[in-house]
């Protein structure tokens, strides 16, 4: 049930000066007529059309910052957003020229395309949307506003972001990207449909496919600017996918991974017979970033062996060298060589080798180190 809003008349009682709107159950509807003053606004919007949420951010020229309530993930009135956004069709193009941040949460992927198609924020905003996913969306990115697709494909800074399905509260799928000429965008979508029914093991499966399909899509896509990527999930599910998704990547310089283990992102840097046909993954990689992960030395030297011969060397490489790297078990592909063998031969193979003493994220848990909040390209 949505909150109940408090009938504010600012007509007879106008306030030329207001700034700043923060309670989140009076309606925005009564200030549409004085809004002009506003430098901020953080509210329910719930009982707002479409086109009043533009009017509102149209006649507010001195906006800096809106994070908008506008709906609860698990209940978007899709028939009421097909009249709104049939509404709009017609409506002006308004530029938001003072918009530092700018979030809104929880509506449809057209309802968010809408808006991004009827007001244009500068390059350098924050622009934010949660969009809430229906059971007929089949993958998340087919989930993406139409008018983000482009601007995906063209980013030069990608982070996807995907917590566990354990931990998340929120949509636990988190895209982050920018290019050249945009705003930082920030996309999370919820898990459509209620799980509650299903056994744990069902959820998780479900959970793992659509990670999967995520990075399948992103695979796809041709990411001819993209220069730094950071991936944060608890798995990679899929050794062939991320063969492919390491291939879309031929221009990244700067990977960073957050995970448990480490290991298919490091086979899947190594050339093979396939990569004749599909590319070279990541060919202009200069910084690996795997801090906190489990990895296997012998692994990662032999997939640095293997690309220093098609390839410049790695200019920078950040592991976490954990104790239990040399109290573990020792798999036969090392021969009874001690550990630091291996890591001294890694150093001598990139040109600037870091290697901090830490702990590997502990599979037992949910969180990176850096806690379960999605990280995104604007840190404000």
């Amino acid at each position: 049930m949505e909150p109940p809003a408090f009938a504010l008349n600012f007509d007879e009682a106008p306030f030329p000066g207001l700034a700043v709107i923060e309670p989140r159950r009076i309606s925005l509807r009564s200030i549409i007529p004085t809004s002009g003053s506003l430098t901020q606004i953080h509210a329910w919007s719930w009982d707002l059309k479409l086109l009043e949420i533009i009017d509102l951010l149209a006649a507010s020229p001195l906006l800096e910052v809106v994070t908008l309530e506008h709906q609860s993930s698990e209940h978007i009135p899709r028939w009421d957003e097909a009249d709104e956004i049939a509404a709009a069709q017609f409506h002006p193009v308004r530029a938001l020229h003072n918009i530092r941040r700018f979030e809104l949460r929880w509506c449809g992927a057209a309802f968010a395309d809408t808006i991004l198609q009827k007001l244009t924020f500068p390059a350098s905003s924050s622009v934010k949307f949660s969009i809430a996913r229906t059971e007929e969306d089949i993958e998340v990115l087919e989930s993406l506003p139409n008018s983000l697709s482009e601007v995906l494909d063209s980013a030069v800074n990608l982070i996807v972001n995907i917590e566990s399905f354990r931990m998340a509260t929120d949509g636990p799928f988190i895209l982050s990207f920018k290019s050249l000429q945009s705003p930082s965008y920030t996309v999370r979508f919820n898990e459509p449909g209620d799980r509650s029914m299903l056994d744990p093991e069902h959820v998780e499966q479900i959970y793992y496919n659509q990670i999967t399909g995520i990075l399948s899509d992103l695979a796809e896509m041709s990411f001819g600017h993209l220069k730094d990527v950071r991936i944060s999930l608890r798995h990679f599910t899929d050794s062939l996918v991320m063969f492919y998704l390491l291939r879309a990547f031929q221009k990244v310089e700067h990977l960073t991974i957050r995970c448990f283990s480490a290991s298919r992102v490091i086979q899947a840097l190594r050339s093979n017979e396939r990569s004749d046909t599909h590319g070279y993954p990541c060919p202009a990689l200069r910084t690996l970033d795997i801090r906190n992960s489990e990895f296997d030395p012998v692994q990662l030297e032999k997939t640095l062996i293997n690309r220093n011969e098609w390839t410049d060397s790695l200019q920078c490489l950040q592991v976490t060298v954990a104790q239990r790297l040399f109290t573990g078990k020792v798999g036969p592909e090392a021969e009874g060589k001690p550990m630091d063998h291996f890591l001294r031969n890694i150093s001598q193979l990139v040109d600037n080798y870091e290697g901090e003493d830490g702990d590997w994220t502990d599979t037992s848990e949910d969180t990176d180190e850096e806690g379960s909040e999605a990280e995104e390209l604007d840190e404000e």
